[in-house]
């Protein structure tokens, strides 16, 4: 499965962290092989949470990607040193599945590095690219989706996840906005994910201890979430998830029927 798949937002405090979170449980429930690469130098927390032994400060995970620990993280920069760090992102797309979690304001050097050479060797190679725009709506955060439209048209593919937990509205000023109908013609799917309803405490609780979503939601763990909240980031994922069903995002091989000769 060659794809890569870039969660960004661009503005910071959108809900990236939650999708991508989201996509990365459906591939587990899915036994999808992945790999992850948390590009935020300064706050990888998905990284910590579903890959410790390589983002450190992480707790344990029952099912693992398929990563190795290396000695230096992924990271966007225009330092000519380290320029050339995201090529291993596309290299490893090309070999399997990919889970990109961008930080915010990095659009400039993401796009600089697909225009050199990444979006011509992913038509050639087969790779399909996915920007996965995670948006609560504002003003700021549409602009931010618009330029983006118009940058890329249908070189990659675009999924709009629209966090309706910060903005009931989201989807109606989306709808409403300059470039509603552009988004209708050009985007991929739509995923509207839901508030994930807990309490401060709860999610300072998961923050704190790093916890994957689904050990969150299992009843047999007692890492001090109630019952009551366990069950709400069960409903939680079942709603999103179910969202992905409809998409075919993972598009598994199918198997090969036998045919027996005499």
């Amino acid at each position: 499965m060659k794809e890569l798949h870039l969660f960004t937002g661009e503005k910071g405090g959108v809900g990236k962290s939650l999708a991508t979170q989201v996509f990365i449980e459906y591939c587990r429930k899915h036994q999808v092989k992945y790999k992850l690469f948390d590009v935020d130098r300064t706050s990888p927390d998905v990284g910590e949470i579903y890959e410790p032994k390589i983002y450190q400060n992480g707790s344990g995970v029952e099912y693992q990607a398929n990563n190795e620990k290396k000695g230096n993280r992924i990271y966007f920069s225009e330092e000519s040193e380290d320029v050339f760090l995201a090529d291993e992102l596309f290299a490893t797309a090309t070999e399997q599945l990919v889970i990109v979690n961008l930080p915010a304001q990095v659009s400039v050097m993401v796009d600089a590095w697909l225009q050199r050479g990444i979006l011509d060797l992913a038509k050639e190679e087969n790779v399909e690219i996915v920007f996965w725009f995670v948006t609560d709506g504002s003003p700021e955060s549409i602009n931010l989706l618009s330029q983006s439209l118009s940058t890329y048209k249908e070189r990659v593919s675009t999924i709009l996840v629209v966090n309706e937990g910060l903005s009931k509205k989201a989807m109606e000023n989306i709808n409403n906005s300059s470039i509603g109908q552009v988004v209708e013609n050009q985007i991929l799917a739509t995923i509207k994910m839901p508030l994930l309803f807990l309490s401060p405490q709860e999610k300072k609780l998961i923050k704190e201890k790093k916890i994957p979503l689904k050990e969150a939601a299992n009843r047999t763990k007692k890492e001090g979430l109630t019952i009551i909240a366990k069950q709400r980031i069960t409903q939680f994922l079942r709603q999103c998830h179910q969202q992905l069903d409809t998409l075919n995002i993972l598009k598994q091989p199918q198997p090969q029927s036998s045919t027996k000769t005499n």
